[in-house]
């Protein structure tokens, strides 16, 4: 593959949705555009991807794919791509992932998830985001985008040049998918909550029988619940506290900006006449 561009809009929506969350990695299936320009090196095609409009779908990723880093994509969540590509007339072109606190790298288990989506899309392309992570006490974001080869019997990443093209803005679809993230997040507390919840009722129903045989009541699931209810009501707070305030507030600052541009251009071109 030639090389990855990545608009300055598409980056900010990853780059957010990455940051978002410190301990678990966040995933993303990326719509664009592939162009062929004719070249081989050996079995590999050259493709010049460009991500731009329609380009990012943040992911809801279940909790079992996020424990200990391992990620992969489901079928289920290549359907939901593939049907937004069809809805916006583009293509799924990638996937991204995030790294909190370790390497940019791609993984035994990266490598592998990439390489079966090159069986169906020799254009098929990772890109990574690695944040949190510490160079000499900075903190500084790294990026890669990679492809998987084999080399004798292991997989091996050939790294393809990724550039950030910048625009004049966010677009109004990178930014509805920007919005969304937070609501990625407050979905999942919500779905945690209900299984915590139909468990503890499961629970209780257990210790109805037992007092209805003579024993005593044990009244400490109520005491879970409110611990239950309490965590849930304290996520919910941090993920409005850390991302939908500021982005609210970014949204706004930005508004003001343009209108004083506006007001700039507009005696600017008062002055011309």
């Amino acid at each position: 593959m030639g090389s990855v561009i990545i608009t300055a809009d598409v980056y900010l929506a990853l780059s957010t949705y990455a940051l978002a969350t410190e301990k678990e990695e966040t995933l993303a299936m990326l719509m664009g555009a592939s162009f062929a320009s004719g070249r081989t090196n050996g079995e590999i095609a050259w493709f010049e991807l460009i991500l731009e409009r329609y380009s990012i779908i943040p992911i809801r990723m279940l909790i079992s794919l996020r424990v200990g880093g391992v990620q992969e994509i489901s079928s289920e969540q290549l359907s939901q791509a593939i049907s937004h590509a069809d809805a916006t007339k583009t293509a799924v072109v990638g996937w991204a992932h995030s790294h909190p606190h370790i390497t940019v790298l791609p993984s035994h288990v990266d490598l592998r998830c990439q390489r079966d989506q090159q069986m169906l899309s020799e254009a098929f392309v990772g890109v990574i985001i690695s944040v949190f992570n510490d160079f000499k006490g900075i903190q500084r974001v790294q990026v890669i985008a990679f492809r998987t080869i084999k080399d004798g019997g292991d997989l091996v990443r050939v790294e393809v040049p990724v550039f950030i093209q910048p625009g004049g803005g966010i677009q109004p679809d990178a930014l509805r998918q920007l919005m969304r993230i937070p609501e990625i997040f407050l979905q999942e507390e919500k779905e945690f909550f209900s299984k915590a919840c139909a468990a503890q009722n499961t629970a209780n129903k257990t210790a109805v029988v037992v007092a209805a045989a003579g024993k005593d009541q044990d009244y400490s699931d109520q005491i879970v619940m409110s611990h239950y209810t309490g965590i849930y009501m304290r996520n919910l707070t941090s993920v409005l506290d850390k991302l939908c305030v500021p982005m609210v507030e970014a949204v706004v600052a930005r508004h003001e900006r343009n209108l004083e541009e506006i007001k700039l251009l507009k005696a600017k071109l008062a002055g011309m006449e």
